[in-house]
């Protein structure tokens, strides 16, 4: 008996402590994965109803007025964070030109989409100011020849010096028109904060370097993918923290050359018009040194796939994956091929450090309570109480069993007793008295 209680006792204590890392667990703060839109009841951006798989334009005036595109993904839901994928254009396009890749294709495989439109001269013209686009010149001196054309005169917003004739996109704060747009989006919508990516086409980018190391948005991004950009000759620049990349060219691309082609310096490329670049070998030294600090040689992977050629470093996701992708054409960002790598590569990343995403049974009122408290919002892990308590309940029936054994095995000793006692008396002569099923003398449940 004094055995069987030290299994129950031992039992009850493993349940104590299941049930206290149960709870210890669920207090685990994930509230950064869960943007404050997850609150509200139905999808909507000011007002104007979102369904699922539906592109809806949207203007705002943040320094100048621009029309941007929504599409939520098919899967979207309240209850479960989407993640999101933010596209940038090229030099003078607008929301439109992402087409059906950001519009279909990318709410197919999950993910809601927004395309922006830069700030321009006037209502066209769309451009993004970073990585060098008006900075000239730079640590190397100006980022084009004495003979490229000056487009400068061109934005109203920029005051264009008089001895460099390299500046040539807005000079207004495109960092800026991304947050707004970006804190909007999280504000209305149930975004996963742990997979924000944003890709750009040409200028679009270029621009992307310089999200990638300003620190106002930097920390918030999962990464980046640009195609067919890289920043200006001087403009170069690590991240500003550890996040994911993916860079995609053209081996033939003349507006953007990824290649070392004016037989100088082997980090420089220079436009056919006299603008100049950092190559794409440079730009991959440089973001593969961020994903393995520890390492002297990042791991490298080499990939093919149909008409892509890539490299991939530093196998640790939790570092920061980087890849380079070349295709054998030029100036292209719509190619299929290239957002077939890109979905392949962003649907199973989250920002380093991040294991996923939430689950998708997280319920709505988890969700509510997570953004009221800031903990995380967990179900309890209740299979090792199931399991104890099974396990408990079988030992429990196997004593209760053992007893009712016993106490029959101790009223047939006592009926045999009995008879011989009955059978002394009966030669003896006295008589039984007080001999009964179930009771016995203190002596014999000793």
């Amino acid at each position: 008996m004094a055995g069987s209680l030290s299994i129950v006792v031992t039992l009850l204590a493993f349940v104590s402590i299941t049930d206290s890392t149960t709870t210890t667990s669920s207090t685990t703060s994930t509230s950064d994965w869960l943007s404050p839109g997850c609150k509200a009841e139905a999808p909507q951006l000011s007002g104007q109803a979102l369904n699922r798989g539906e592109t809806v334009t949207f203007k705002r005036s943040f320094l100048q007025e621009r029309t941007h595109s929504i599409t939520l993904s098919h899967q979207y839901s309240p209850q479960v964070p989407s993640p999101l994928l933010i596209h940038m254009h090229g030099w003078g396009g607008d929301y439109n030109e992402c087409g059906p890749r950001c519009t279909i294709e990318a709410p197919n495989h999950g993910f809601t989409t927004v395309t922006m439109s830069g700030f321009g001269s006037g209502p066209s013209g769309g451009s993004w100011n970073g990585a060098g686009s008006t900075a000239s010149p730079g640590a190397k001196g100006p980022t084009c020849d004495k003979s490229a054309q000056n487009y400068c005169s061109d934005y109203e917003s920029c005051h264009c010096p008089d001895d460099d004739n390299c500046w040539w996109t807005t000079c207004l704060d495109s960092v800026a028109q991304v947050i707004h747009i970006l804190d909007e989006i999280e504000f209305s919508l149930c975004i996963d904060k742990a997979r924000i990516w944003i890709s750009g086409c040409s200028n679009g980018g270029i621009f992307l370097y310089e999200l990638a190391k300003d620190t106002r948005i930097a920390h918030r991004l999962a990464g980046i993918i640009p195609i067919v950009g890289l920043p200006h000759n001087g403009f170069n620049k690590a991240p500003l923290n550890t996040m994911h990349f993916l860079g995609i060219w053209g081996t033939k691309d003349t507006t953007v050359p990824p290649i070392d082609n004016d037989g100088g310096d082997s980090d420089i490329s220079a436009e056919k018009n006299g603008w100049y670049y950092t190559t794409a070998d440079a730009v991959l030294r440089l973001w593969r040194r961020t994903c393995s600090a520890k390492l002297d040689i990042p791991s490298k992977e080499e990939l093919s796939s149909g008409k892509m050629t890539c490299s991939k470093y530093c196998s640790d996701t939790s570092s920061g994956q980087v890849m380079g992708c070349f295709f054998e054409a030029g100036h292209y960002c719509s190619k299929s091929y290239i957002w077939d790598q890109i979905f392949s590569f962003i649907q199973v990343r989250a920002k380093p450090g991040v294991s996923g995403s939430l689950p998708s049974t997280v319920k709505k009122h988890e969700i509510k309570s997570t953004l009221s408290s800031g903990v995380e919002a967990k179900a309890p892990n209740n299979l090792p109480l199931i399991i104890a308590g099974a396990v408990m309940g079988t030992v429990l029936v196997a004593i209760f069993a053992l007893v009712a054994v016993k106490r029959k095995w101790i009223t047939i000793e006592r009926r045999i007793v009995a008879f011989q006692v009955l059978e002394e008396n009966d030669e003896e002569g006295i008589p039984m008295q007080n001999i009964q099923d179930g009771e016995s003398s203190d002596d014999e449940m000793q």
